[in-house]
């Protein structure tokens, strides 16, 4: 087994451990018996880090709650140290790293880890950063690391965490930045929205650090609610460099094609992995994704996996603030929505027009940004209200296709009148279904109605129909567009509405069928649509959890 793949196993192993999920441990143990002896020693390393910091921390000038830089999952508690190699670091012999005595875990993320620590020669409180994966580091990481200490470290700007010094110990690469003894705007929004004037004092002073940051050449790429950090008198100041690119930088080594960024917060060339595309005005995507939770208390998009979120970033509209938040003033609303564009063109052209944009709305001035027009509320809607909105055009459809018929064809004004009122009732309920889905606890539900009654609809107008073959084709275009929402068990409801939908078809019409055979390859057909799109839904769920876990 060569180097790069007994890292990469070990990787995952380590991952596991950190997860604390004991069958992914055993999962991998059973794929990688050869390595059973390693991962013992691992998990005994791990263990007599745990028991050597618990019994010789001193933890009793640790704040209760405490959330570092960005990149690093929220904590709503310090956290002790856990399995990893950066955890050996922490042991009684080991808890003198150099000039610095390191007193408790802050943060850690999918490459680095923070401690809280007190330097020694000037005695002042400091955070130290390490890489998380110490001597497995390859050298990309190690690439990384320093670029975003090479990033932050000659900026000095009052809302913007500074680095003190980088180096490496014993071959732990480090770096000390300005420990934030207070909260994450992250932790702040949590409990609910933000007053909209404090929301845009706050994004004022961010926006003016990341020009600042624009004007020394370098794009953050990661500004999201938990890189903000909040001193005790509501400062905030922007940290995690991690992503941060250099506009002077030769030969980065990002490709076409690499998603860098937070999924709820990434622009939508960096959710595309057009990274030639990422500038300014990715960063004003930013401020906006982070004006939008502290206006409504969420992400701007917030889906159940990374992978699908992305998908709603480059697909889909946020809900409009004020649907979440019925206080939020129409203006705060505008600058909020100028920032979130799809199109880089039409938002702000740089992070000072939105700190301008703010002044002049907490002057109670009139803003440079004018409401939408029509047509771009329109492709605002769409976007946002898909699945009604195509409902509805095809409801369209059909009302054009039975005035035809009626007035060209001379049919029945009973008929006319059905359809119209089955269209009618289509329509309540598929307001009454998108009204369900802006609601994540009835999101789910309103999904089933639609893969219900939506069957029920096609069997009224084919019930109605003088010629049903070419219309039949519908059936599998509901199976197939159930597959959009990624949820195995909407196309399997989706599946089984239109076959009970076609079968119920069958008994109402009472025609004879010349060849019995032809129904019975039909819903064999639409079983086998259903299973096939189904199965396309679990390999992508489980990709997408594959990388979730395992991405470093």
């Amino acid at each position: 087994m060569d180097d790069e793949r007994l890292f990469e196993l070990l990787q995952e192993y380590q991952l596991a451990l950190r997860s604390g999920d004991a069958s992914r441990c055993e999962r991998w143990l059973a794929a990688n018996p050869e390595l059973a002896e390693t991962a013992r020693c691992l998990d005994a390393l791990g263990e007599f880090s745990r028991d050597c910091l618990s019994s010789t921390s001193r933890l009793d000038d640790v704040p209760a709650t405490v959330e570092f830089p960005a990149g690093w999952h929220d904590a709503a508690a310090v956290r002790p140290v856990a399995n990893s190699a950066v955890a050996a670091v922490a042991t009684p012999s080991a808890r003198l790293f150099g000039k610095y005595e390191l007193l408790q875990e802050v943060g850690r993320g999918g490459m680095g880890v923070v401690f809280k620590a007190r330097q020694r020669d000037l005695n002042r409180v400091v955070a130290i950063k390490m890489i998380l994966s110490n001597q497995f580091a390859i050298e990309s990481e190690v690439n990384r690391f320093y670029r975003e200490a090479r990033a932050a470290g000659s900026l000095r700007h009052p809302n913007i965490v500074a680095i003190h010094e980088i180096g490496e110990i014993d071959g732990q690469h480090y770096f000390a930045m300005d420990f934030i003894a207070g909260k994450s705007l992250a932790e702040l929004t949590r409990s609910g929205p933000l007053d909209a004037d404090h929301a845009a004092r706050l994004l004022l002073s961010v926006a003016r650090a990341v020009q600042f940051l624009h004007d020394h050449g370098i794009v953050h790429r990661d500004l999201k609610p938990s890189n903000i950090l909040m001193d005790g008198g509501g400062t905030p100041y922007v940290t995690d460099f991690g992503l941060a690119k250099i506009f002077d930088e030769i030969g980065e080594a990002t490709e076409t094609g690499t998603t860098l960024g937070t999924p709820g917060y990434m622009s939508p060339e960096q959710a595309a992995g057009r990274v030639s595309e990422v500038t300014a005005r990715s960063d004003v995507y930013g401020l906006g994704a982070v004006l939008y939770e502290m206006l409504t208390g969420r992400a701007p998009f917030r889906e159940d996996s990374p992978h699908l979120t992305i998908l709603q970033v480059l697909e889909s509209e946020p809900t409009l603030p004020d649907k979440l938040n019925p206080r939020i003033p129409a203006e705060i609303q505008r600058i909020c929505l100028k920032c979130l564009e799809k199109d880089p063109q039409q938002r702000y052209s740089q992070a000072a027009d939105v700190a301008a944009e703010l002044e002049r709305y907490l002057r109670r001035e009139p803003l440079e940004v004018r409401p939408a027009g029509a047509w771009h509320q329109f492709v605002r809607w769409v976007r946002r209200e898909t699945g009604l909105a195509s409902r509805l055009a095809i409801m369209f459809a059909a009302i054009l296709l039975t005035q035809f018929e009626h007035f060209f064809r001379h049919r029945a004004w009973d008929y006319h009148w059905e359809i119209k009122a089955a269209i009618i009732s289509w329509a309540c309920l598929a307001f009454v279904f998108q009204w369900f889905l802006r609601r994540e606890k009835t999101a789910e539900f309103a999904r089933i109605g639609w893969a219900v009654t939506d069957p029920l609809f096609l069997l009224y107008v084919l019930k109605n129909a003088e010629n049903i073959e070419t219309i039949l084709v519908g059936y599998p275009v509901i199976i197939a567009t159930s597959g959009l929402w990624f949820r195995e068990r909407l196309v399997m409801v989706s599946t089984l509405s239109c076959v009970v939908s076609y079968l119920t078809l069958l008994a109402l019409r009472r025609e004879p069928i010349a060849l019995i055979h032809y129904p019975v390859i039909f819903v064999a057909a639409l079983l086998s649509i259903g299973a096939v799109i189904s199965f396309q839904v679990q390999r992508l769920r489980t990709l997408s959890r594959y990388f979730d876990q395992g991405a470093p």
